[in-house]
């Protein structure tokens, strides 16, 4: 199967970290014109050039190879649809689909480089991924591993995390933008929704992607996914607790997440104060005296 070179079987998750884009790909994989596969690690590094480079043609420094955009973007396009075009080869399917929630970043250069793709943006509560992020740290301690750069506190939690809430994403013919409660909480109404905007049939084995095998699964670690629960099984050995974020945490993360484009829907009565701010400042203070000790 060719790739359409303006990504017309191409489709991008994307979301932050901890937002269940792992399941939503797991989803889309389950449907049988749809490859699905492991996060495609540093790709944002290749289009974080593309950005830097059309800086470059824009002000002249590279017209010498590439005259205008055009080339540079038919480059980049032959670049990546040699990547996604090999795996739709080796499966047989219709549609790619990527899924590297470092992507959201460069949600624009996506869009700029394959306008005709499917973007799917699942949104989760700002403080809901920041506490799974506080557990991530939690675990990764427990396995005697040192716990992710953004996990390493919930200063950089969500000083990390606000970036993926910035971009001003609504729903179009290209874009879809979903609620990470709506997917949990009405399923079948959001895959059958997601499977009319691509333009595919619903399947309902998609309701249940965890009874099909998926490439992601051999890559996927436990620190960062947790198997037991996405099969919906008791998990056996080692229990992990659950910490909740305290009022303070709560309180510091509205207020940085009050005027993100993507949480106003979820903050528009939040008004912000100085209990918020002090809140705030308090996790930086903490944050920068670990830093210099």
């Amino acid at each position: 199967m060719k790739l359409n070179p303006l990504g017309k079987n191409l489709i991008y998750v994307m979301g932050a970290p901890r937002s269940s884009t792992t399941f939503l790909q797991a989803i889309l994989d389950t449907h049988p014109e749809i490859y699905g596969g492991p996060e495609l690690d540093y790709m944002y590094h290749i289009v974080n050039a593309f950005k830097k480079m059309c800086n470059s043609v824009d002000n002249g420094r590279i017209t010498t190879y590439f005259p205008d955009r055009e080339y540079l973007f038919d480059y980049y396009r032959r670049f990546l649809g040699e990547i996604y075009e090999r795996k739709l080869n080796e499966s047989g399917k219709k549609y790619f689909s990527e899924k590297t929630p470092f992507n959201t970043l460069y949600f624009k250069e996506y869009k700029l480089l394959f306008p005709e793709a499917k973007i799917i943006y699942i949104v989760r509560r700002p403080e809901e991924v920041i506490r799974s992020l506080k557990n991530i740290r939690h675990r990764a301690i427990s396995f005697g591993q040192r716990p992710p750069t953004m996990a390493k506190d919930i200063f950089t939690s969500i000083k990390t995390i606000k970036d993926y809430y910035s971009n001003k994403v609504e729903n179009s013919s290209s874009v879809l933008v979903l609620k990470y409660e709506d997917l949990q909480a009405n399923k079948e109404e959001i895959v059958k929704q997601i499977c009319g905007f691509i333009g595919i049939d619903f399947f309902p084995s998609m309701l249940n992607p965890e009874k099909q095998h998926h490439d992601a699964d051999d890559v996927n670690d436990d620190l960062w996914f947790n198997k037991a629960a996405y099969l919906n099984k008791k998990a056996k050995g080692k229990k992990y607790a659950s910490l909740e974020l305290s009022r303070l945490e709560s309180q510091a993360v509205k207020h940085v997440f009050a005027d993100a484009p993507l949480a106003n829907s979820i903050y528009n009565n939040y008004k912000k104060s100085t209990v918020g701010k002090a809140a705030w400042a308090l996790l930086k203070t903490n944050h920068l005296i670990k830093v210099m000790m």
